[in-house]
């Protein structure tokens, strides 16, 4: 009988050659679906992940698309940090938005741009524009392991840019009614524009236990009202150690790494990134 199994593995073999060949970035939208604090939440969650995944010697760029809120502003230095609408508007070349990119790293290693300039709301960017923002993305994107965007859907509940719905999209949320009901209305508006697809979930302010309540809660509606399907992300618990970093100006994992919120960021970062995924099927798959 022909030995099947040798068949998978020269196809996993050779799909492994193709991604270490020139790696693909990992691109994560996030949307928060809480309203008391999420302005505050989201920049802090954002940035302690993206000096989680420095740990793991990843590349990383946050990417702000939403209102230039004061707690964004202030955690991600807004102020200074390049647009990427300048290129598409010829005020400056992709090439110098890469270059002010690369050269402001935060303090703790990452690199912080954002899609616009300041808005109260996320804009709704025209055909022509939305093409274009999207290309000068992705040629940005490339230099990065993983881009992780801080984002909200804009009037008419689209995503920031059309290219990220092919991409990974996690909905940020607390174990709070309201949070569920807005997670799954967020889900909702998003696949009457871009279809059905999956979500991740990730939630704050939650333990272990309440995290994977809330999880299934949630799972078990979407799957039974919209046939979509869910996966758990991970969750951050409630830990005093984040507020400090932050009036620190440091991520919890660099100013308090044995805090419960540090291996929660850190337990966050091994499941996002993409390098992970390689090392554990460059274990499993043994090249002729």
């Amino acid at each position: 009988m022909p030995n099947t199994n040798h068949g998978f593995i020269e196809d996993q073999a050779a799909g492994l050659r193709r991604i270490m060949a020139g790696p693909i970035p990992r691109i994560i939208t996030v949307i928060s679906a809480f309203n008391s604090d999420c302005h505050k939440e989201q920049p802090r969650l954002l940035s302690n992940l993206a000096a989680s995944l420095l740990l793991q010697s990843s590349e990383v760029l946050i990417m702000h698309t939403g209102p230039e809120t004061r707690e964004a502003t202030i955690q991600y230095s807004l102020n200074q940090a390049p647009a990427l609408i300048d290129a598409v508007m010829q005020k400056s070349t992709l090439e110098e938005i890469m270059a002010l990119c690369g050269e402001r790293k935060y303090e703790d290693g990452y690199n912080i741009a954002k899609l616009s300039h300041k808005s109260r709301s996320h804009p709704a960017f025209d055909g022509i524009t939305k093409t274009a923002l999207s290309q000068n993305f992705s040629q940005l994107a490339s230099h990065y392991d993983v881009i992780l965007l801080d984002a909200v859907l804009n009037k008419h509940h689209e995503l920031p840019l059309p290219i990220l719905s092919e991409h990974e999209i996690v909905i940020h949320l607390t174990q709070e009614a309201e949070s569920i009901k807005q997670a799954y209305i967020l889900i909702k508006q998003m696949c009457q524009k871009i279809g059905q697809r999956s979500f991740g979930i990730l939630v704050s302010h939650a333990n272990n236990a309440e995290a994977q309540i809330v999880f299934n809660n949630i799972s078990e509606v979407a799957q039974r009202f919209m046939q979509i399907e869910l996966e758990f992300i991970g969750n951050v618990p409630k830990d005093e150690h984040i507020s400090h970093a932050t009036s620190l100006g440091r991520a919890v994992v660099n100013a308090f790494p044995r805090a419960q919120a540090s291996l929660a960021f850190k337990g966050l970062a091994k499941r996002l990134d993409y390098k992970q995924d390689l090392s554990k099927m460059a274990g499993q798959v043994s090249f002729s």
